[in-house]
Order: structure tokens, then C-alpha cells, then sequence
């Protein structure tokens, strides 16, 4: 395993270089363009990353290239998890450092005057953002590294610029591509910038699970449709209805005459991911479905 590591919730991670990615402090692209053509080397794929931060690739002798740039800026690696190709570290040039609570503050200045860092932010409570300057000697990550093992210091973890390979997870569902709703083409002609709830990236982290049930509660709910079908789907479901001055239940939730919200209400929030038709927000979640009147007055909704 690499030698690399940063520590984060006082755990070691570890990581790697990604071939010939690396990154370059700039304010802009054309910056890093600049830095690259007055270095001699060749820069591609020039990205803007984060605000003073650019991603670039350096397509030949990437050592030697780096250190042609680092004559003139600071430039670093791309980093990734060891044997991963969808996840990327991306080094900013500052760290958070938290000291003990009872940690003096003129012993806080002298470290930072030792490792010629800058204060970018006090955080309250012993708690910095820091940046390190060429006096510092160290890049950001080996810096906290070494603050980390100091006995006046909780925590000290780089802050780093996190990126994933977008949209790992595209449903089969053939609809899929015409709900926005959930992932907006970027040059949609009709739709606001960002309009979209962004679904594809929360995919990545989880597309729900039955142990959740979701209920949504509306007018009658089609639970035969294909997009409701599957193991564990249907956890349960609740037809409220009126009954003189009292509301009676049943299990009764198909459409009935009038109802016409409650089955794409439903498949917005849990239709399955199944290879056909639309897919939901939480497509491995559970279903309540429950219906009622939309007539109901509010004392019969309590």
C-alpha cells in the first residue's frame, strides 16, 4: 500500500497518484495556461476546480514537467485511492489544525510563526484554517501530517478538494433521460440552471433501501402499476374515508373516479429502478400508500 496518507476523524487515508493529473494554484485557467507556457510544458484538459485551484494533465514526462512548474508556481499531484479510478484528491494549499482546548495561545503563534503558516480563518475553540507559504517547505498534506503528531493538537486534516466520477448509476429506465426533474441536461434550452434535484450524484452514495418506508399520502395510488412492482415493495397501505362526521380506514387505495394526482406523485418519489418506464428519487425504498379525499377538511385530516 502507498506510503501516502492523510489522517481524517483520526483514521489514516491513503492514497496514490493518478497518472499524469495534477493540479495547479491559479486564479483561473488562463493563469495555469500562462504558467504552462512559460514553463516550456504542455498542458491539457485545463479545468477550473475551485476557486484559486485548477486541474490539469501534463501528457508527457510528468515529473519533469512538475518541476519545470514548480519554478514558478505551486503544483501538485492528483491523488486517489489506492486501486480506485472513480475518486479523486485534489490538495488546496490549506489545512485545518485544532488545537487542546487548554493549549496557551502564545504557543499557538509560535508554531505558526515556526512553520511560517498563514491564518485564513479562526474557527473559534482552537480551531484554524491555515495556509502554508513557500517558508513553510512542506505541501499542505505532509504539513498537517506533522502537526497531527504534536501532543497540544487534536486534529489536523487537509483541506482537500473531493472529486467522483459523475453519474456511475444511469437506470435503464427508458424514460429516464426526459425527467429532468432529476438530472437536467447542462444545456437544456427550456430548463433554469440547476433546475434538477441532482439525483444521479446522490445515487452514488445510496438509491434508498426496503427497510425504509416512504408513505405518500394523496389521492388514489395505481400499486399494480410496473413501477410498483417488486420484492418488499409495498409495505402497506391506508384508504381514509369519510363516514358521516368520523374517517374510516381501509385498505381500499386504487384510483377511484376523480383521483389522478397520487400514482405520478408516488412514482416521482419510489417508482423502481426496473428497466422500464420512469424511475423515483428512492427507487429501493418501500411504499405506504396511502389515500384519501382530497375534499378532506382540515379537522379530518388531524
Amino acid at each position: 500500500m502507498s506510503a501516502n496518507y492523510f489522517w481524517q476523524d483520526g483514521e489514516k487515508v491513503y492514497f496514490e497518484e493518478a497518472g499524469n493529473e495534477i493540479t495547479i494554484h491559479a486564479d483561473n485557467e488562463q493563469t495555469a495556461r500562462d504558467l504552462g507556457y512559460r514553463s516550456g510544458v504542455e498542458l491539457e484538459s485545463v479545468e477550473q476546480v475551485a476557486p484559486t485551484l485548477v486541474r490539469a494533465r501534463v501528457p508527457k514526462d510528468r515529473d519533469r514537467g512538475m518541476a519545470r512548474l514548480r519554478e514558478e508556481g505551486v503544483v501538485h499531484h492528483v491523488y486517489r485511492p489506492p486501486g480506485e479510478t472513480d475518486a479523486e484528491y485534489l490538495i488546496t494549499d490549506t489545512f485545518f489544525i485544532k488545537f487542546q482546548t487548554d493549549t496557551p495561545a502564545r504557543t499557538i503563534q509560535q508554531y505558526l510563526r515556526e512553520e511560517s503558516l498563514e491564518v485564513v480563518d479562526d474557527m473559534g475553540d482552537g480551531t484554524l484554517l491555515v495556509r502554508v507559504t513557500d517558508a513553510t517547505g512542506r505541501n499542505p498534506i505532509k504539513t498537517a501530517n506533522s502537526a497531527a503528531q504534536r501532543d497540544d493538537v487534536e486534529y489536523a486534516e487537509p483541506n482537500l478538494v473531493r472529486t467522483l466520477q459523475k453519474f456511475l448509476f444511469i437506470p435503464a429506465d427508458p424514460l429516464f433521460p426526459r425527467q429532468w426533474h432529476l438530472h437536467a441536461p447542462d444545456d437544456g434550452e427550456e430548463l433554469v440552471h440547476g433546475a434538477d434535484i441532482s439525483a444521479p450524484e446522490a445515487w452514488e452514495t445510496t438509491r434508498g433501501v426496503r427497510s425504509v418506508v416512504i408513505s405518500v399520502a394523496d389521492d388514489g395510488c395505481d400499486v399494480t402499476h410496473p413501477d410498483f412492482i417488486g420484492p418488499g415493495k409495498i409495505a402497506g397501505k391506508l384508504n381514509a374515508m369519510a363516514s358521516g362526521q368520523s374517517v374510516v380506514f381501509d385498505d381500499q387505495v386504487m384510483p377511484q373516479a376523480g383521483d389522478y394526482h397520487g400514482t405520478p406523485c408516488t412514482g416521482v418519489a419510489v417508482a423502481e429502478q426496473n428497466g422500464q418506464g420512469t424511475v423515483g428519487v428512492a427507487p429501493g425504498c418501500a411504499l405506504l400508500a396511502v389515500r384519501f379525499p382530497l375534499s378532506f377538511t382540515d379537522a379530518q385530516m388531524v
